[in-house]
Protein backbone atom coordinates (compact mmCIF):
# COMPACT_ATOMS: atom_id res chain seq x y z
CA UNK A 1 0.00 0.00 0.00
CA UNK A 2 2.78 2.46 0.80
CA UNK A 3 4.42 1.69 -2.55
CA UNK A 4 1.19 2.54 -4.35
CA UNK A 5 0.64 5.66 -2.24
CA UNK A 6 4.14 6.81 -3.22
CA UNK A 7 2.97 6.84 -6.84
CA UNK A 8 4.98 3.88 -8.12
CA UNK A 9 3.76 2.58 -11.49
CA UNK A 10 5.17 -0.93 -11.02
CA UNK A 11 5.97 -3.26 -8.13
CA UNK A 12 8.73 -5.81 -8.78
CA UNK A 13 8.95 -9.02 -6.73
CA UNK A 14 12.64 -9.80 -7.11
CA UNK A 15 13.46 -12.66 -4.74
CA UNK A 16 13.99 -15.64 -7.07
CA UNK A 17 13.89 -18.18 -4.23
CA UNK A 18 10.41 -17.03 -3.26
CA UNK A 19 9.38 -16.98 -6.91
CA UNK A 20 10.36 -20.66 -7.28
CA UNK A 21 9.25 -21.96 -3.89
CA UNK A 22 6.37 -19.62 -3.17
CA UNK A 23 5.79 -17.16 -0.35
CA UNK A 24 2.62 -16.49 1.71
CA UNK A 25 2.89 -12.82 0.75
CA UNK A 26 2.13 -13.67 -2.87
CA UNK A 27 -1.38 -14.82 -1.97
CA UNK A 28 -1.99 -11.68 0.08
CA UNK A 29 -0.87 -9.55 -2.86
CA UNK A 30 -3.23 -11.39 -5.22
CA UNK A 31 -6.12 -11.02 -2.78
CA UNK A 32 -5.50 -7.27 -2.48
CA UNK A 33 -4.71 -6.58 -6.12
CA UNK A 34 -8.05 -4.99 -7.04
CA UNK A 35 -7.86 -2.68 -4.00
CA UNK A 36 -4.32 -1.71 -4.89
CA UNK A 37 -5.34 -1.03 -8.50
CA UNK A 38 -8.26 1.17 -7.38
CA UNK A 39 -5.99 3.07 -5.01
CA UNK A 40 -3.31 3.48 -7.69
CA UNK A 41 -5.88 5.05 -10.02
CA UNK A 42 -6.92 7.50 -7.29
CA UNK A 43 -3.29 8.38 -6.46
CA UNK A 44 -2.57 9.05 -10.15
CA UNK A 45 -5.39 11.61 -10.15
CA UNK A 46 -4.80 12.96 -6.63
CA UNK A 47 -1.18 12.38 -5.48
CA UNK A 48 -0.46 12.30 -1.76
CA UNK A 49 -0.06 15.84 -0.39
CA UNK A 50 1.32 17.04 2.92
CA UNK A 51 4.52 18.29 4.54
CA UNK A 52 7.33 19.01 2.08
CA UNK A 53 10.45 17.19 3.39
CA UNK A 54 13.53 18.65 1.71
CA UNK A 55 16.43 16.36 0.77
CA UNK A 56 18.84 17.80 -1.82
CA UNK A 57 20.41 15.22 -4.16
CA UNK A 58 23.40 13.35 -2.69
CA UNK A 59 23.00 15.09 0.68
CA UNK A 60 24.43 13.61 3.89
CA UNK A 61 21.88 12.56 6.53
CA UNK A 62 24.27 12.88 9.48
CA UNK A 63 22.35 11.67 12.53
CA UNK A 64 19.02 11.80 10.69
CA UNK A 65 19.24 8.56 8.74
CA UNK A 66 15.72 7.11 8.25
CA UNK A 67 14.24 10.22 9.90
CA UNK A 68 11.44 10.45 7.33
CA UNK A 69 10.37 6.86 8.01
CA UNK A 70 10.03 7.55 11.72
CA UNK A 71 8.25 10.90 11.32
CA UNK A 72 5.82 9.25 8.90
CA UNK A 73 5.05 6.62 11.52
CA UNK A 74 4.01 9.43 13.88
CA UNK A 75 1.09 10.29 11.59
CA UNK A 76 2.79 13.08 9.64
CA UNK A 77 2.18 12.99 5.86
CA UNK A 78 5.68 13.68 4.50
CA UNK A 79 6.26 14.26 0.79
CA UNK A 80 10.02 14.13 0.04
CA UNK A 81 11.26 16.73 -2.45
CA UNK A 82 14.70 17.27 -3.99
CA UNK A 83 14.27 21.01 -4.64
CA UNK A 84 13.43 23.55 -1.97
CA UNK A 85 9.62 23.82 -1.72
CA UNK A 86 9.36 27.60 -1.93
CA UNK A 87 5.54 27.68 -1.91
CA UNK A 88 4.86 24.94 0.66
CA UNK A 89 2.76 25.73 3.72
CA UNK A 90 4.84 23.37 5.89
CA UNK A 91 8.52 22.57 5.33
CA UNK A 92 10.57 19.90 7.13
CA UNK A 93 14.34 20.47 7.12
CA UNK A 94 16.36 17.54 8.49
CA UNK A 95 20.17 17.38 8.38
CA UNK A 96 20.08 16.54 4.67
CA UNK A 97 18.76 20.04 3.90
CA UNK A 98 21.95 21.59 5.31
CA UNK A 99 23.64 20.69 2.02
CA UNK A 100 21.84 23.66 0.44
CA UNK A 101 24.23 26.61 0.77
CA UNK A 102 21.39 29.10 0.17
CA UNK A 103 19.11 27.63 2.78
CA UNK A 104 18.97 30.69 5.06
CA UNK A 105 17.51 32.97 2.39
CA UNK A 106 15.02 30.28 1.40
CA UNK A 107 13.88 29.82 4.99
CA UNK A 108 13.44 33.57 5.37
CA UNK A 109 11.29 33.66 2.24
CA UNK A 110 9.11 30.80 3.51
CA UNK A 111 8.59 32.53 6.86
CA UNK A 112 7.61 35.74 5.10
CA UNK A 113 4.88 33.67 3.43
CA UNK A 114 3.70 32.52 6.91
CA UNK A 115 4.89 28.94 6.34
CA UNK A 116 5.63 26.59 9.23
CA UNK A 117 9.23 25.36 9.33
CA UNK A 118 10.45 22.35 11.30
CA UNK A 119 14.22 22.01 11.75
CA UNK A 120 16.08 19.12 13.29
CA UNK A 121 18.94 19.84 15.66
CA UNK A 122 21.28 18.17 13.19
CA UNK A 123 20.19 20.56 10.47
CA UNK A 124 20.95 23.62 12.61
CA UNK A 125 24.36 22.27 13.63
CA UNK A 126 25.38 21.60 10.02
CA UNK A 127 23.69 24.38 8.04
CA UNK A 128 25.50 27.37 6.64
CA UNK A 129 24.35 30.38 8.68
CA UNK A 130 23.39 27.94 11.42
CA UNK A 131 23.78 30.68 14.05
CA UNK A 132 21.23 32.90 12.27
CA UNK A 133 18.86 29.97 11.87
CA UNK A 134 19.22 29.10 15.57
CA UNK A 135 18.35 32.69 16.44
CA UNK A 136 15.20 32.44 14.34
CA UNK A 137 14.34 29.26 16.28
CA UNK A 138 15.00 30.93 19.64
CA UNK A 139 17.92 28.65 20.55
CA UNK A 140 21.39 29.40 21.87
CA UNK A 141 24.53 28.99 19.81
CA UNK A 142 26.70 27.03 19.23
CA UNK A 143 24.76 23.81 18.66
CA UNK A 144 27.19 20.92 18.73
CA UNK A 145 26.40 17.38 17.66
CA UNK A 146 26.68 15.22 20.78
CA UNK A 147 24.38 12.21 20.34
CA UNK A 148 22.88 10.88 23.54
CA UNK A 149 21.97 7.28 23.00
CA UNK A 150 19.14 7.31 25.46
CA UNK A 151 16.22 5.13 24.37
CA UNK A 152 14.61 8.22 22.81
CA UNK A 153 17.74 9.39 21.01
CA UNK A 154 18.83 13.04 21.25
CA UNK A 155 21.15 14.85 18.86
CA UNK A 156 22.37 17.85 20.88
CA UNK A 157 22.18 19.66 24.21
CA UNK A 158 19.94 22.44 23.01
CA UNK A 159 19.84 25.68 25.00
CA UNK A 160 16.65 27.73 25.05
CA UNK A 161 16.81 31.48 24.63
CA UNK A 162 13.27 32.56 23.86
CA UNK A 163 11.81 29.38 22.40
CA UNK A 164 9.11 27.41 24.19
CA UNK A 165 9.93 23.81 25.08
CA UNK A 166 6.85 21.81 24.13
CA UNK A 167 8.50 18.50 25.04
CA UNK A 168 11.61 17.81 27.10
CA UNK A 169 13.59 14.65 27.77
CA UNK A 170 15.05 13.74 31.14
CA UNK A 171 18.76 12.93 31.20
CA UNK A 172 21.25 12.55 34.03
CA UNK A 173 22.16 16.24 33.85
CA UNK A 174 18.54 17.43 33.89
CA UNK A 175 16.11 18.19 31.09
CA UNK A 176 16.95 18.77 27.42
CA UNK A 177 14.44 20.24 24.96
CA UNK A 178 13.10 17.64 22.54
CA UNK A 179 10.59 19.82 20.66
CA UNK A 180 10.71 23.62 20.76
CA UNK A 181 8.52 26.34 19.27
CA UNK A 182 9.02 29.98 18.43
CA UNK A 183 6.32 31.45 16.23
CA UNK A 184 6.12 29.31 13.09
CA UNK A 185 9.49 27.65 13.73
CA UNK A 186 9.86 24.29 15.49
CA UNK A 187 12.99 22.30 16.31
CA UNK A 188 12.98 18.53 16.78
CA UNK A 189 15.99 17.27 18.74
CA UNK A 190 16.11 13.75 17.32
CA UNK A 191 18.97 11.38 16.64
CA UNK A 192 17.78 8.39 14.69
CA UNK A 193 20.95 6.85 13.26
CA UNK A 194 24.27 7.95 11.81
CA UNK A 195 26.70 5.95 9.72
CA UNK A 196 28.78 5.51 12.87
CA UNK A 197 25.82 3.74 14.50
CA UNK A 198 25.69 1.28 11.59
CA UNK A 199 29.46 0.74 11.61
CA UNK A 200 29.47 0.07 15.36
CA UNK A 201 27.33 -3.06 14.95
CA UNK A 202 28.43 -4.08 11.46
CA UNK A 203 25.02 -3.35 9.90
CA UNK A 204 24.55 -2.01 6.36
CA UNK A 205 20.79 -1.96 5.80
CA UNK A 206 18.56 -2.67 8.79
CA UNK A 207 18.20 -0.24 11.69
CA UNK A 208 21.12 -0.88 14.06
CA UNK A 209 18.96 -0.62 17.19
CA UNK A 210 15.42 -0.02 18.35
CA UNK A 211 14.31 3.56 18.97
CA UNK A 212 11.86 4.69 21.61
CA UNK A 213 10.58 7.34 19.19
CA UNK A 214 7.85 4.88 18.21
CA UNK A 215 7.14 4.08 21.88
CA UNK A 216 6.34 7.63 23.01
CA UNK A 217 3.00 8.31 24.65
CA UNK A 218 -0.11 9.22 22.72
CA UNK A 219 0.04 12.78 24.08
CA UNK A 220 3.66 13.19 22.90
CA UNK A 221 2.76 11.83 19.46
CA UNK A 222 -0.18 14.24 19.24
CA UNK A 223 2.07 17.18 20.19
CA UNK A 224 4.67 16.33 17.54
CA UNK A 225 2.18 15.75 14.73
CA UNK A 226 0.32 18.95 15.69
CA UNK A 227 3.49 20.93 14.96
CA UNK A 228 3.58 19.44 11.46
CA UNK A 229 -0.11 19.11 10.61
CA UNK A 230 -1.91 22.17 12.00
CA UNK A 231 -1.12 24.42 9.03
CA UNK A 232 -2.47 21.65 6.77
CA UNK A 233 -5.82 21.76 8.55
CA UNK A 234 -5.43 18.19 9.84
CA UNK A 235 -5.87 16.87 13.36
CA UNK A 236 -5.24 13.27 14.36
CA UNK A 237 -5.58 11.92 17.88
CA UNK A 238 -3.81 8.57 17.75
CA UNK A 239 -0.85 6.62 19.11
CA UNK A 240 2.34 6.11 17.17
CA UNK A 241 2.41 3.70 14.20
CA UNK A 242 -0.73 5.23 12.72
CA UNK A 243 -0.05 6.91 9.38
CA UNK A 244 -2.07 9.61 7.63
CA UNK A 245 -1.84 10.55 3.96
CA UNK A 246 -4.15 13.07 2.23
CA UNK A 247 -5.05 12.23 -1.37
CA UNK A 248 -5.26 15.83 -2.52
CA UNK A 249 -8.75 17.09 -1.69
CA UNK A 250 -10.39 13.77 -2.52
CA UNK A 251 -9.90 12.08 0.85
CA UNK A 252 -7.40 10.51 3.21
CA UNK A 253 -5.70 7.17 3.72
CA UNK A 254 -5.09 6.01 7.31
CA UNK A 255 -3.20 2.86 8.29
CA UNK A 256 -2.77 1.20 11.67
CA UNK A 257 0.61 -0.52 11.85
CA UNK A 258 0.07 -1.56 15.46
CA UNK A 259 -0.60 -5.20 16.18
CA UNK A 260 -3.73 -4.39 18.19
CA UNK A 261 -7.00 -2.58 17.61
CA UNK A 262 -6.64 1.19 17.86
CA UNK A 263 -9.19 3.96 18.42
CA UNK A 264 -8.45 7.25 16.66
CA UNK A 265 -10.15 10.59 16.14
CA UNK A 266 -9.58 12.47 12.91
CA UNK A 267 -10.73 15.90 11.84
CA UNK A 268 -9.97 18.18 8.92
CA UNK A 269 -11.32 21.33 7.33
CA UNK A 270 -14.61 20.67 5.53
CA UNK A 271 -14.87 17.05 6.64
CA UNK A 272 -18.22 16.61 4.92
CA UNK A 273 -19.61 13.20 3.97
CA UNK A 274 -17.42 10.15 3.35
CA UNK A 275 -17.53 6.62 2.10
CA UNK A 276 -15.03 3.79 2.41
CA UNK A 277 -13.01 4.00 -0.82
CA UNK A 278 -12.79 0.20 -1.00
CA UNK A 279 -16.35 -0.82 -0.13
CA UNK A 280 -18.42 2.29 -0.85
CA UNK A 281 -19.96 2.01 2.64
CA UNK A 282 -20.97 5.35 4.18
CA UNK A 283 -18.80 6.57 7.06
CA UNK A 284 -20.57 8.68 9.69
CA UNK A 285 -18.95 11.83 11.02
CA UNK A 286 -19.80 13.71 14.20
CA UNK A 287 -19.66 17.40 13.46
CA UNK A 288 -16.20 17.91 12.02
CA UNK A 289 -14.79 14.69 13.50
CA UNK A 290 -14.53 11.05 12.54
CA UNK A 291 -14.19 8.45 15.31
CA UNK A 292 -12.63 5.31 13.91
CA UNK A 293 -11.66 1.91 15.29
CA UNK A 294 -9.02 0.19 13.18
CA UNK A 295 -8.10 -3.46 13.77
CA UNK A 296 -4.43 -4.31 14.05
CA UNK A 297 -2.50 -4.09 10.77
CA UNK A 298 -5.42 -2.58 8.90
CA UNK A 299 -6.26 0.49 6.85
CA UNK A 300 -9.14 2.71 5.78
CA UNK A 301 -9.59 4.90 2.71
CA UNK A 302 -11.74 7.92 3.55
CA UNK A 303 -13.14 9.06 0.22
CA UNK A 304 -15.23 12.19 -0.22
CA UNK A 305 -18.75 11.44 -1.46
Amino acid sequence: YQTVLAGAKEIVLFNYFDFVHGHPGHHLLRMNFEKLADLAKAVAEHPVAGVAAYKPPNSDAGGDLYIMDFIGMLGVPLVPVSEYPANARVVFLPTQAAADSDIFAKVQNSLQQKATIIFTAGFLANAKDGKKLAEIAGLGWPIRISPMHTPLGLEAKLMNKDAKALLSAKVSSGKIPFLTEKGNVFVLNTHTFSQADFDAVGEVLLCPRRLALLEISRSWANTIREAFNTKLGLELDAPTRVTLQPLGQSGWFIQNYNQKETNITFSAANVGSFADGFTGEKIDSYGDQLHLTLPGRSRIWLKRK
